[in-house]
């Protein structure tokens, strides 16, 4: 459950509480005060934290400290060297965005040559294994589309590829077929 930062604290607490007495098994969260307050009160409740558009391994490694983020979803511009320093410094899963208007167009928008902004699906899913080895757990895929086949093939087309990535580790190719 992702919590809007635009309602009142009453009104996130409250939604908070809602969502653990419904059994969510994890909180997304950008307000770091209501991180803190999920820590607090719901210690046992995962806390993925969205990341401040200023985070480096030093501010990564006290979110897990203070508030036992279990992960930590990065913002799309930072660079590859600032996301490996941030994989080997944090005990936590990390996760980056992927986003684009359609299938075709699909990309991970960090300013690093490495997530090749704008270069379309081939060449960011080309980019799996170096994020794998680096030690990100996760890609968020936002589909910049509501047209239910753009969103069908573009979540096929990244499944197929993770998976093929994850079975075949570090000479994984990119071989995949395009929707």
């Amino acid at each position: 459950m992702a919590v809007q930062t635009d309602l009142s604290w009453q009104e996130r607490s409250h939604a908070i509480s809602w969502a653990v007495e419904q059994g969510f098994d994890a909180l997304a969260i950008a307000d770091l005060s209501l991180a803190l307050y999920c820590a607090t009160h719901y210690p046992s409740i995962p806390l993925h934290i969205i990341a401040p558009a200023d985070i480096c391994p030093r501010t990564a490694h006290l979110l897990k400290l203070q508030v036992n983020a279990a992960r930590i979803l990065v913002p799309h511009y930072i660079s590859l060297a600032q996301l490996a320093a941030i994989c080997a410094n944090v005990n936590a899963e990390i996760e980056v965005s992927a986003a684009g208007p359609v299938p075709g167009q699909m990309s991970l928008t960090c300013n690093d040559p490495c997530y090749l902004a704008e270069q379309g699906t081939r060449d960011a899913l080309l980019r799996l294994p170096l994020l794998a080895s680096i030690g990100v757990h996760a890609i968020q895929v936002e589909p910049r589309s509501d047209m239910p086949d753009d969103v069908a093939n573009m979540a096929y087309t990244w499944k197929t590829a993770i998976d093929r990535c994850h079975a075949a580790g570090p000479n994984w190719q990119g071989g995949f077929n395009m929707m």
